[in-house]
């Protein structure tokens, strides 16, 4: 997945900092991996493998200070506010799946959004 990635770096504006994407697969049916404290987005690369052949592609991103992103600190907020501005850039999703605190995020956004996958 690292290799077979499009990678990015992008600007989280309400934080003021930047994190990188992984653009895994082709479809325009996208689901989202979120990595778990201490994690990065390619963690998550045999369930992206699945993802791409059941004819899905997959965002997943290193959150703040965490993989490739730049950074030494982050807090639990930045991360959420990673994710939801990753769902403005690069969504919607068709569902998402999430590892240990990246759970969190759903708590933050209406239920019409992006459908968790648990």
């Amino acid at each position: 997945m690292d290799r077979k990635s499009i990678q990015k770096l992008i600007k989280i504006p309400s934080i003021n900092k930047e994190v990188v994407i992984y653009q895994y697969g082709d479809s325009e049916k996208k689901i989202l991996l979120s990595h778990g404290w201490s994690g990065r987005g390619t963690h998550l690369y045999k369930i992206a493998d699945e993802i791409l052949k059941a004819g899905y592609s997959t965002i997943s991103f290193d959150a703040p200070a965490h993989g490739k992103s730049p950074g030494k600190t982050t807090i639990m907020s930045e991360f959420v506010e990673t994710i939801l501005e990753i769902e403005k850039q690069f969504g919607p999703f068709e569902a998402a799946v999430g590892h240990s605190l990246a759970k969190l995020w759903r708590r933050t956004k209406p239920a019409e959004r992006t459908r968790p996958i648990n």
